[in-house]
């Protein structure tokens, strides 16, 4: 229920941030960091202010980690949970709250997945037998996933609503030619 209730509060104070002035500011500076500085976006105070939250999303993060494994090892968080995180995010979406979440569970249900004993075929006895499969069999399925994604949807499965496609020629003569 802690970490029910943690990620309830993140996903709404992620929300909130995501509308805020702050949020339009950072999100100018993802699209394109230039046209933010020369509409006067202060880059370097907000990056701090991005760096500064997700630092301390991070740190509950890890701290409800700590608490669910009883304690806290270095050999507990490998370089491969890191991969993770980030193969989440961009199966999700960059930049898309939504899609981090589906991006989330969709990874780590596949990983558990994994952990149970799949059908395996035996060329030998032409038939079927079951056997685990090994642990690192999950890191070629989240390769082939990504493989995959950014061929045929590089914005991910839910893409953020500001990453859309630039206007086409004719979209933009009809704006130019309306009164507004």
């Amino acid at each position: 229920y802690t970490v029910a209730a943690f990620l309830s509060l993140t996903i709404i104070a992620a929300l909130h941030l995501r509308d805020s002035r702050t949020g339009r500011a950072m999100a100018a500076i993802r699209l394109d960091t230039t046209a933010a500085m020369s509409c006067g976006v202060n880059v370097n105070r907000y990056k701090m202010i991005a760096f500064a939250i997700s630092g301390f999303i991070g740190g509950i993060g890890g701290s409800l980690y700590m608490v669910w494994q009883g304690s806290f090892s270095a050999i507990s968080m490998e370089v491969w949970e890191s991969i993770l995180l980030v193969c989440c995010l961009v199966l999700g979406g960059l930049g898309s709250i939504r899609g981090a979440i589906l991006g989330s569970y969709v990874l780590v249900a596949l990983g558990e997945i994994l952990r149970q004993p799949l059908p395996n075929f035996s060329f030998e006895s032409w038939g079927f037998y079951w056997e685990p499969w090994p642990q690192e069999a999950r890191y070629l399925f989240y390769g082939i996933i990504l493989v995959l994604l950014m061929r045929f949807r590089p914005a991910g499965v839910l893409p953020d609503r500001l990453s859309k496609e630039p206007l086409k020629k004719t979209e933009l003569d009809q704006l130019r030619q309306s009164d507004s």
